[in-house]
């Protein structure tokens, strides 16, 4: 995310897939757009009843002059995309979310093992705006908000913080509750991605049973849990997916909070008390199942194809068939973009500087805070290749691919390049 700036001008790939496009990174793809890459995104938040505002936000930046494709998860997401979207016909492109393959059993199987037994309590925390890791503050994450979600006011966003805060407190709460009634079973708190971990860790210290981990994916930590606990998290939907209950513990949660996020709300058996959630797990320890609604059944079935097209094990390859499409194309030569001033002055001083230099100025003006949380960022060259490595142990039809990092001596200009980007290819 932030050596983006630096090794895309050095290595002038012919597209960058970008997982999402927002007002903070508008002008970023419009730079690269310039350059004759092809633009494509593929959005990390793919699904939510924000989507018709988000489709009216991309017209009105006039994304359809920068970006050549936008590959949506399900058919509602395109069609609202064709319609609100401003981009012409053909550019939409529904495909599924790759990561959600491993839902499927040709390739659940390939799920990373956690080193648990079994059939833990898995709670799923979603606080990141008032619990941030990443940002200074409470404060500064709404700023962030406001900033990158046009449609939402920083009041807007003041108001979901405030909201978030409260329920944040009573999750502490709830889990304390959890390790004291189960106290034979394991608690698996796994916090946002985004969350800090030290409000959860304290917990882990009091209480033997709870355990905080936030490596792997959540379907990792779905695939091996018997229930899941969330309020208006996503992984509601990848559980119920996955056949795992899921629980939302509705006596903390709140309309503007559930409003945000409706679809985890609308998925989930829904507590009213702690005393009934305690009586749920009961029941499934034991070795029963919470009955469905009717309602809950049909949004279900609603949902995949609006939201993920197909749980089928394809989408991955869907969008890698779109993917080599679009490099087997010759790329138009079209009008450039108009560039905002700031951002093309930005570029410039970095371009003289290079890499090495403008990093070692950043480095040095930087909180300590936020030079520890650029090094979490950093992709880890060891999980990529024992990743390719499962894959191509378990599936034959997978050549063995080699994951090195870029060499210098490959790009275009190695001052720019950061040393960090990684090289996949067949071996």
């Amino acid at each position: 995310m932030y050596d983006q700036v630096y090794d895309v001008f050095a290595l002038k790939p012919d597209l960058v897939l970008s997982n999402y496009a927002r007002a903070n990174n508008f002008e970023l793809l419009k730079q690269f757009y310039n350059l004759g890459i092809k633009v494509i995104i593929l959005d990390t938040e793919g699904v939510g009843d924000w989507w018709e505002k988000h489709s009216k936000h991309m017209s009105s930046a006039k994304i359809d002059d920068f970006v050549e494709k936008y590959l949506c998860w399900g058919k509602g997401q395109a069609a609202t995309m064709e319609v609100y979207g401003g981009l012409k016909s053909g550019k939409v492109v529904a495909t599924g979310c790759p990561r959600y393959d491993f839902i499927s059993r040709q390739w659940r199987s390939m799920l990373d093992k956690n080193q648990l037994p079994e059939g833990y309590i898995l709670v799923n925390t979603n606080f990141p705006v008032v619990n941030p890791q990443f940002s200074t503050d409470t404060k500064a994450e709404t700023k962030t908000w406001a900033k990158a979600l046009e449609w939402m006011s920083v009041s807007q966003a003041q108001n979901f913080a405030k909201h978030s805060q409260n329920a944040f407190e009573k999750m502490l709460v709830v889990i304390t509750e959890l390790a004291e009634a189960f106290p034979e079973s394991t608690i698996v708190v796994r916090p946002h991605p985004f969350e800090e971990m030290t409000p959860y860790k304290n917990l882990s210290d009091r209480y033997s049973n709870v355990r905080v981990r936030k490596e792997g994916t959540s379907l990792v930590w779905i695939n091996k849990a018997a229930v899941l606990l969330h309020m208006n998290c996503f992984t509601a939907v990848e559980a119920s997916f996955m056949n795992v209950e899921a629980i939302s513990l509705e006596w903390i949660n709140s309309k503007v909070l559930r409003e945000h996020s409706p679809e985890p709300y609308l998925i989930s058996h829904k507590a009213e008390s702690f005393s009934q959630l305690k009586d749920w797990i009961t029941l499934i320890f034991d070795g029963g199942k919470l009955e469905k609604s009717h309602a809950q059944n049909s949004f279900a079935a609603d949902l995949i194809p609006k939201s993920y097209l197909m749980l089928d094990g394809n989408s991955g390859a869907r969008v890698a068939k779109t993917l080599s499409d679009l490099i087997d194309l010759e790329s138009k030569a079209a009008q450039k973009v108009p560039v905002a001033f700031r951002n093309r002055v930005i570029l410039s001083a970095r371009q003289l500087l290079g890499h090495r230099l403008s990093e070692l100025i950043r480095w040095c003006i930087m909180s300590q805070k936020n030079r520890k949380n650029r090094k979490l960022k950093q992709l880890d060259i060891g999980k990529i290749t024992q990743f390719f490595n499962n894959i191509t142990v378990k599936n034959s039809s997978f050549r063995p691919v080699r994951v090195e990092f870029v060499d210098q001596k490959t790009c275009d200009n190695s001052r720019l390049l950061s040393g960090k980007s990684i090289k996949i290819s067949c071996s």
